[in-house]
């Protein structure tokens, strides 16, 4: 299960909200959500929100890209997630500070809240 927590998912969430469009659930370097029409600052993504255990740029997570491959596998993906999916949980991770979790089988993607 993938922990997406409150403090660096709520500015993607409200990006989502203000913009619309898809959310991006992505694996490359590191396993990450992000706004498809998110805000940009000097050529990078200003919001990225990293699942726990998953960015790379984080000395403590030297063997994220093994543990991604037992999570999600080990190929590179970008799934477009719309608004019937994060739309369940929108509300929750911006008013009430919830965290996301997901979890990847091989049919399909499920997410949900945990309230703080």
């Amino acid at each position: 299960m993938l922990i997406f927590k409150n403090a660096i998912l709520k500015p993607v969430m409200e990006e989502l909200q203000e913009k619309g469009g898809n959310l991006l659930f992505v694996k490359d370097s590191g396993i990450y959500l992000m706004a498809e029409k998110g805000a940009y600052l000097d050529g990078h993504r200003l919001h990225i929100a990293y699942a726990d255990d998953f960015d790379p740029r984080l000395p403590e997570n030297e063997d994220w890209y093994e543990n991604a491959g037992l999570e999600v596998g080990y190929d590179d993906f970008g799934e477009s997630l719309g608004q019937d999916f994060w739309g369940t949980f929108i509300t929750q991770v911006i008013h009430q500070g919830c965290d996301v979790f997901i979890e990847v089988s091989e049919n399909q993607i499920q997410a949900g809240y945990i309230k703080p």
